[in-house]
């Protein structure tokens, strides 16, 4: 399953760089979504957002977190940053924001481990479904359930 994967960042520098460490990881599809002078285009239908935190100010960055969460609250969002602000990490959280990535370091390991294991979760989903369907039909072939 692929994990849809939305990078919305305006320092093109770090785009680059980050293109480069997801295509380590085949089965994350990235979107990336960079305008010097233009608004951001938000997709609402990704599992992975990841934001910096300073896209036409921080208030900006939480405007769109605001917005993804509204929309689809179950997708997971994480913030990039090239300094610490304890405020602002306190305002991202109230948010739910489900982590918090150094631009120093580039350490992308946390949104790995989670894209692995939503990935985990959505196979261990689609076989129970299927396991639900084969019993549904095996139930309506015996007679003890009528599917219209």
């Amino acid at each position: 399953m692929m994990i849809r994967t939305m990078l919305i960042d305006d320092d093109e520098c770090m785009v680059d760089l980050l293109k480069r460490e997801f295509k380590k990881y085949p089965e994350i599809d990235v979107l990336i979504e960079w305008h010097e002078d233009l608004e951001p285009n938000i997709h609402f239908d990704h599992d992975v957002y990841i934001i910096d935190n300073r896209i036409r100010g921080i208030q900006k960055c939480l405007e769109i977190i605001s917005l993804i969460r509204e929309q689809v609250n179950n997708s997971h969002i994480f913030v990039m940053s090239g300094h610490t602000d304890f405020e602002l990490l306190k305002k991202l959280f109230k948010l739910n924001i489900d982590g918090f990535i150094d631009k120093d370091s580039l350490d992308i390991s946390g949104v790995i481990e989670l894209i692995n294991y939503q990935k985990s979760k959505n196979d261990r989903l689609n076989v129970l479904a299927s396991k639900l369907e084969k019993a549904t039909v095996g139930l309506e072939a015996l007679g003890f359930i009528s599917i219209a």
